[in-house]
């Protein structure tokens, strides 16, 4: 009778802590009017057989991701102002220096 109420809690429990989960840390490192220079690092606490980093912006955001320095990757690609970095092998610690550019800021 416990069991449909145990069950759920056990796997929830299980996916949190199995998981991997990604740690951010960004700094803007130079800033202009219509730039700036972003350095990111992402560090990951569990394995993984498949990693994938995605880029996106939003679709009404003007920025524009210009030049982002060599990643270390077995795939990376580019798609609709999208970038994508993949990796076969786990990485445990990811660093990346993004250059943006906007043409106009909305406040």
């Amino acid at each position: 009778m416990i069991a449909p109420i145990l069950l759920p809690l056990f796997s929830l429990l299980f996916a949190l802590v199995d998981s991997p989960t990604p740690v951010l840390e960004w700094d803007v490192v130079e800033r202009t009017e219509k730039a700036c220079v972003v350095e990111l690092t992402l560090a990951t606490t569990g394995e993984a057989d498949l990693s994938k980093l995605s880029l996106l912006p939003s679709p009404s955001s003007p920025l524009r991701l210009v030049h982002s320095s060599p990643l270390s990757c077995d795939e990376h690609w580019i798609k609709n102002n999208t970038h994508h970095w993949m990796w076969r092998d786990h990485p445990e610690v990811m660093s990346l220096t993004l250059h943006l550019e906007w043409d106009e800021l909305i406040a």
